[in-house]
């Protein structure tokens, strides 16, 4: 025994060293790889020892050490990729940096930075190749972009310039040649209408055409610093006129009436192809939306031919499509399990039969042909025949009867039993399994059935004969399912299920010839609402029997004690139960058409038209860069300040339109349009180009008559900058000839000192949203992406739509941050994510504010193919508690799938 007790404390004492040896083995390894200088794998190694090693502060100083030291390597070497433009790998030691050393803040700054300064990078390079497939307004969206996460990015700044200077007007289609794009002024009163379209055509270059029917009219017009589209969706608008665009320079004008639009309209022929809508509920669609001219429906070909304006089959394509969607499908996985449990045990003396039977034979039995003078002993066999059923009958013969008396000639027998003694247990556990996997269509029902069809057969005898009916029952597992699958990836499931088996079979009938089946039935129907790839477990139908029966002799088997070795108990407990479960997989989800087919403007009852009335009023082409164009040319307006000091003492004042033909054309002004109504007087109702200086007072203004009147005053005014009006000498105090001359050449040479429109950088709001992620995945990773929040100070709530990919990266799970829970007070965040358009919608609020500073959400993506996937957000709303709103700066990124 001592000597038991030596050896075990041995081995227990090799073990310890052997593991300080082994931990000291690592550490050395982890010494000598930061003596050469690997920080990151002697990293590696300090924090494999030190986990093992909690005890052994000499391993936690190490960790701590080389930790710090490798973290600072990192940060250098961002610096110098950052340095050297390359942004990427500049990322990437920052990251690895901050990494390693959470408490390392400055290369979190830095890493940041590098992360804007790459994705700027990515947005240029995309704005280029934009703008050299003649992209221009994705290219101007880029170019955006690149200010925003770099506001000094030149190459940008540049980029813009050239989109603005190249950009022309659009009408119906055509880029119009103007000779200017500067802004236009127009100012009539009771002026006749083809004047103004004269005016225009001096001020545009663009040549018009009256149809015969077009009334000279007069018009009231005031606009300022419009543009060409403006001015004529305003004429034609107001006086019920359309036009026709010949080409880049000339445009008819005719009266808006049926027979005219019949004329000058031209009608286009579109064939609809339609994958999934059928034709003719779309024809019913198009009718019904639309007054269209002329409609056909190819059944064959599944299509829709129409014939009407570009503009009429334009709104029927935007219909088309919003409805002409794939179904959604869904594959439901279905497991029926039927568990069966029977436990049965049987004991004690068990009789083939509880009864006797006693019969006389007479004397010569044999020679009479009957043994027995009253009920025949007989036993029953049926033949090996079985398809026919034929059973023969045999009587019992004397040898296996008991003798009991015999008495002159006469014997008595007694049939005698067996008897088996039972001592048996039978335990049995059967699982039938089912597992049937279901491709639907949304709002299609499904049938499943897996089981057999037993014959059940019924004879009926007529005077020719007998015949024989065989029905079929189908017997096993059905399974019913209609889905309906929304939205938000959840399915709505009505199933039905019907288990059944058979019990019993029976012949009935006077020949036996009817079967009668007892089939046993279990059925379940019920709604149910899951999520893709949630696991619904319906269970509860349980089929549970007892039974205990007891076969006893008569008396003798009510012996105490003794009794039981004349009594057979049985008994027996049956157990089953039926489990169903059902997993809905999103095979294609609900297709929700894109924004601009499912929603758009359908133009006037009468004129279906997919642009709004005076859209140049509303959303003017490159809309988003107007406010960067008209705020350069500022640096130009002191080269039109001299002369207009000289001719108006109060610049500020409201220009006064002045009488027509009563001073010549300003020299600033006339060069712009040669030829102008100003320069030939005497024309009826024709305006000079020239403006009175502000406060001057005018003829017109005092109540004078004005000299060589015409049917209506009229002043036209083209600036040459945005913003700015030319200087003209009023009628009353005309300009000597060296005023003259130097507003001549202060305003020819406004447009030469004039800067090209640059754009204003973007400011940074105080409130910023931006993503912290990974710059580079591999194919099948999961990776996250953190939202963080800055500035948003008392926040109450919190909406926003992260968009992303849908090809390259997919979501897979979105999480509540940090920054709704720093208080500790209840909060709340939702989300939905649309996979098909790449769309998170997140929203969350708490109750009390904080420093609004954090981590907003978290949501784990999943790399599905190569290529670069941008993370944007969209539709952001912040508001602070009473409903004040807060200005978020939203910044972009760009995540690399390799």
């Amino acid at each position: 025994m001592h000597r038991l007790r030596s050896i075990s404390t041995l081995m227990l004492l090799t073990v310890a060293l052997s593991g300080c040896a082994a931990g000291r083995t690592a550490f050395s390894k982890a010494e000598q790889l930061e003596r050469e200088g690997n920080l990151d794998a002697a990293l590696v190694k300090y924090a494999e020892v030190a986990s093992k090693h909690p005890d052994v502060g000499e391993y936690r100083v190490k960790l701590i050490n080389v930790t710090e030291a490798a973290a600072k390597v990192h940060f250098k070497k961002g610096e110098a990729f950052l340095d050297n433009k390359n942004y990427e790998e500049a990322l990437r030691e920052f990251q690895s940096a901050y990494a390693m050393d959470p408490t390392y803040v400055e290369a979190k700054a830095r890493g940041d930075q590098a992360l804007k300064l790459r994705n700027a990078q990515t947005y240029l390079q995309e704005g280029a190749d934009f703008e050299r497939d003649h992209k221009l307004r994705e290219a101007m969206t880029s170019y955006q972009h690149v200010l925003q996460f770099e506001p000094e990015n030149k190459a940008a700044k540049a980029g813009l310039d050239r989109i603005l200077a190249g950009k022309k007007q659009k009408l119906d289609g055509f880029e119009l040649n103007l000779k200017s794009t500067k802004p236009i002024t127009l100012k009539f009163k009771d002026a006749k209408l083809k004047d103004i379209f004269n005016i225009l055509t001096q001020l545009s270059g663009i040549n018009f055409v009256f149809d015969e029917g077009v009334k000279d009219v007069n018009v009231s017009l005031h606009l300022e610093n419009g543009s060409f589209q403006q001015a004529m969706e305003l004429l034609t608008g107001m006086q019920k006129l359309e036009k026709k665009v010949l080409n880049e320079s000339t445009i008819i004008i005719y009266p808006k009436t049926p027979d005219k639009i019949k004329q000058y309209e031209e009608l286009f022929v579109q064939t609809f192809y339609l994958n999934k809508l059928d034709a003719k509920k779309a024809v019913n669609l198009v009718r019904t939306m639309l007054q269209v001219k002329k409609i056909y429906v190819n059944e064959e070909a599944n299509a829709l031919v129409i014939r009407d304006t570009p503009e009429v089959v334009e709104v029927a394509r935007k219909i088309l499509e919003a409805n002409d969607v794939p179904d959604a499908e869904v594959l439901l996985e279905v497991e029926v399990f039927e568990l069966s449990k029977k436990d049965s045990e049987t004991f004690g003396m068990l009789l083939s039969r509880y009864s006797t039977s006693l019969g006389i034979t007479g004397p010569n039995a044999p020679a009479t042909g009957s043994p027995f003078l009253a009920d025949t002993l007989s036993s029953t066999s049926t033949t090996a025949a079985a398809t026919t059923g034929t059973t023969t009958t045999a009587s019992t013969g004397i040898n296996n009867l008991l003798n009991v008396f015999r008495m002159r000639g006469y014997n008595g027998w007694l049939t005698v039993p067996n008897a088996t003694f039972n001592f048996g247990k039978t335990l049995s556990n059967g699982e039938t399994l089912s597992n049937p996997k279901i491709r639907v269509k949304n709002r299609e029902k499904a049938k499943f059935n897996v089981g057999t069809r037993v014959p059940i057969t019924t004879t009926s005898s007529t005077s020719t004969g007998t015949s024989v009916n065989v029905q079929y029952v189908d017997v096993g597992v059905k399974v019913n399912a209609e889905p309906t699958i929304q939205l938000n990836n959840e399915v709505s499931i009505k199933l039905g299920l019907e288990v059944s088996s058979i019990l019993q079979r029976d012949t009935i009938g006077t020949d036996q010839a009817t079967t009668v089946v007892t089939i046993g039935t279990r059925n379940l129907d019920t709604v149910l609402s899951l999520k893709d790839g949630e696991t619904s477990i319906i269970g509860g139908l349980i089929q549970k029997s007892k039974t205990d029966s007891k076969n006893k002799v008569f008396l003798l088997g009510d012996i105490p004690i003794l009794g039981s070795l004349f009594s057979n108990t049985a008994d027996a407990n049956d157990k089953s139960e039926l489990l169903l479960a059902i997993t809905p997989r999103i095979v294609r989800g609900v297709t929700v058409p894109e924004n601009d087919v499912a929603a758009f403007w359908s133009g006037r009852e009468d004129e279906p038209s997919t642009n709004k009335p005076y859209q140049s009023f509303i959303e003017p082409e490159f809309a988003d860069t107007a406010a960067p164009a008209k705020a350069a040319p500022a640096k130009a307006a002191p080269a039109k300040a001299a002369p207009a000091k000289k001719a108006v003492p109060a610049p500020a004042a409201p220009v006064a339109p002045a009488a027509p033909g009563a001073v010549p054309a300003a020299p600033g002004v006339a060069p712009a349009a040669p030829g102008a109504p100003a320069a030939a007087p005497g024309a009826p109702g024709a305006a000079p180009v020239a403006v009175p200086a502000p406060g001057a007072e005018t003829p017109a203004a005092s109540g004078a008559a004005a000299p060589a009147a015409a049917e209506g005053d009229a002043a036209v005014e083209m600036s040459a900058e945005p913003g700015a009006e030319a200087a003209a000498a009023s009628p009353a105090q005309p300009p000597t000839p060296a005023e003259g001359g130097a507003a001549a050449n202060a305003a020819a040479a406004a447009p030469k000192e004039s800067p090209k429109p640059a754009v204003a950088p973007v400011p940074l709001e105080k409130a910023l949203l931006a993503l912290s992620l990974p710059s580079s995945v591999n194919v099948n990773d999961q990776f996250m992406v953190q939202v963080n929040a800055s500035g948003l100070k008392d926040l109450e709530k919190a909406v926003f739509v992260l968009s992303y990919d849908p090809k390259i990266i997919e979501v897979v799970a979105q999480t509540e941050g940090a920054l709704l829970k720093e208080t500790g007070k209840p909060s709340t965040f939702q989300s939905f994510a649309d996979k098909k358009k790449g769309e998170i919608w997140m929203s969350g609020s708490k109750i009390e504010g904080g420093t609004g500073n954090g981590v907003l959400a978290q949501v784990t993506f999943k790399a599905l193919v190569e290529g670069s996937s941008p993370l944007s957000f969209s539709n952001t709303s912040f508001t602070q508690k009473g409903g004040a709103q807060i200005a978020v700066t939203p910044f972009k990124s760009v995540v690399e799938v390799k």
